[in-house]
């Protein structure tokens, strides 16, 4: 498969997601976002 038949066949599949899904999935990702700072460690 090329890239460019790839990149259509994508296209294709993001064009069938509903913009409500979207939004659903917006809202979700927002309500987990946190001010806080995180540190990293080695564990």
């Amino acid at each position: 498969m090329s890239t460019i038949e790839l990149r259509q066949k994508i296209t294709e599949q993001l064009s069938h997601i509903d913009v409500s899904f979207l939004n659903g999935i917006k809202t979700i990702i927002e309500s987990k976002v946190s001010d806080r700072i995180y540190k990293l460690s080695d564990y």
